[in-house]
């Protein structure tokens, strides 16, 4: 008992020594991400283990946007899908007498307009829509993973820690906007991720491309690592927080996909048949 009691303040002292530096959790994150997590879960959850791989992405993600529609096939491919999916829409409108096939025409000329015109562009109000949108989404998902890890398994960690579990995994995401960005260079069409949709490309308002959607290796891995995350940073069987973020991402996303079959008007977001 005595040899226990000592080691346990020696053990504490060791931690405290070996306290991870940002770049140490961004080395860590991809060659030990349990480990890495593990010895953050030591200690306060800091800000910058978030905040900083936040703001990556979001000036990887306009830097990104800005390469591949500076690029003409790419821009052109894009408008051209986009007006495939707006052109169904309002034929299937005109069809059953919602609308007149002559306001249908004017309004799709329209909109090839403001896409020729608007799409790749930096206008202050894009990027300013770019940041709220990525804060936004980061908030809510960390904060909704943050009440199923708390309130069903009682884990150990704050929303701070939810906030680093889901933030600092963003590095793969970064890595993936550069592949990304790279194909679609290659390819000459866009790119909206790495899945095997994405390479055939398949309309991901079918069954099909929605399906295949998810077989997206950077996708997986990264839903991967924020599992771990959560798994040490809130004390959780790394199994649970597994069957947890996975049944969270497909689960929700596939009820947007059901919904799109019911609302018509989220067909314009690319979202269901």
């Amino acid at each position: 008992m005595e040899e226990m009691q000592q080691s346990e303040p020696e053990l504490n002292e060791a931690v405290q020594e070996t306290a991870p530096s940002h770049s140490d959790n961004i080395v860590g994150l991809f060659l030990e991400p349990a480990n890495t997590f593990e010895k953050i879960s030591y200690y306060a959850s800091k800000t910058i283990d978030w905040l900083i791989p936040t703001l990556l992405i979001i000036v990887i993600a306009i830097f990104a946007n800005f390469v591949m529609f500076s690029n003409a096939q790419i821009k052109y491919s894009m408008i051209e899908k986009q007006m495939e999916k707006m052109t169904q829409n309002f034929n299937e409108m005109v069809e059953k007498g919602q609308m007149p096939a002559e306001v249908a025409d004017e309004q799709l000329e329209k909109i090839r307009e403001n896409m020729d015109k608007n799409i790749g562009g930096f206008s202050p109000m894009q990027i300013i829509g770019t940041f709220i949108v990525i804060f936004l989404k980061l908030f809510i998902v960390a904060g909704i993973f943050f009440l199923f890890f708390k309130l069903f398994y009682k884990g150990g960690g704050n929303y701070k820690s939810s906030l680093v579990a889901l933030g600092l995994p963003t590095y793969i995401t970064v890595i993936q906007v550069v592949v990304m960005v790279l194909a679609a260079l290659l390819m000459k069409k866009m790119f909206s991720g790495l899945s095997i949709s994405d390479f055939l490309d398949l309309d991901k308002g079918t069954y099909k491309g929605y399906i295949l959607s998810y077989l997206d290796p950077f996708a997986i891995w990264f839903y991967a690592i924020v599992s771990i995350g959560y798994s040490k940073l809130f004390k959780v069987d790394a199994v649970k927080s597994y069957a947890t973020i996975f049944g969270l991402w497909i689960g929700f996303t596939m009820l947007l996909f059901v919904l799109a079959q019911y609302i018509p008007f989220l067909k314009f977001f690319g979202i269901g048949a």
